[in-house]
């Protein structure tokens, strides 16, 4: 199952930890790449022609956002990634994405790898749960949490892991 959009800039349905990607087996219908679990490039049943990238996202709380007030900076962190941009059209599916467990408070910053992404020009939306109220099948954010409030955007080749800065930089209001 690919992730989808579920309100404004927001993903559902990314496993967790996992980067979901566009099936490319043609021995399943799931969307895991049988190479990513194996490591075998030989008779996955892959055709190879589809170009992929690797995005390692490199995520942090703007300063002037602060980590005392209205949560503690630690929590579920959902990065989407989308063929447009997620902001002015809610409803488009993300192309990959993934979460981890994150602790941003005090300036510190978080990695993740997101692998299986389609080439291209990309935007990229993310949020910390910050106060684990969210779905993790279906995270959106609420009151406390920290979200982009524009799409960060990146050319993804298959060219090496392109390294990808995001800020969070609005704590969520009702």
């Amino acid at each position: 199952m690919r992730c989808r959009l579920l309100a404004v800039g927001w993903m559902v349905g990314c496993a967790r930890g996992v980067a979901q990607g566009p099936d490319t087996d043609t021995d399943s219908a799931d969307t895991s790449d049988s190479s990513l679990e194996t490591g075998d490039s030989g008779d996955s049943g892959d055709t190879g022609d589809e170009c992929l990238g690797t995005l390692q996202v490199t995520v942090s709380v703007d300063p002037e956002v602060s980590c005392l007030v209205g949560g503690d900076c630690v929590g579920d962190l959902h990065v989407g990634v989308y063929a447009s941009d997620p902001f002015p059209d809610p409803g488009i599916p993300s192309v990959a994405g993934g979460h981890v467990s994150a602790d941003l408070s005090g300036g510190g910053v978080v990695e993740l790898t997101i692998v299986q992404v389609p080439c291209g020009l990309r935007y990229l939306s993310s949020m910390l749960d910050d106060n684990a109220t969210a779905n993790p099948d279906q995270p959106s954010p609420d009151t406390g949490d920290l979200v982009t409030t524009s799409a960060t955007t990146v050319e993804v080749t298959d060219q090496g892991v392109i390294p990808v800065t995001v800020v969070l930089d609005l704590r969520a209001v009702d």
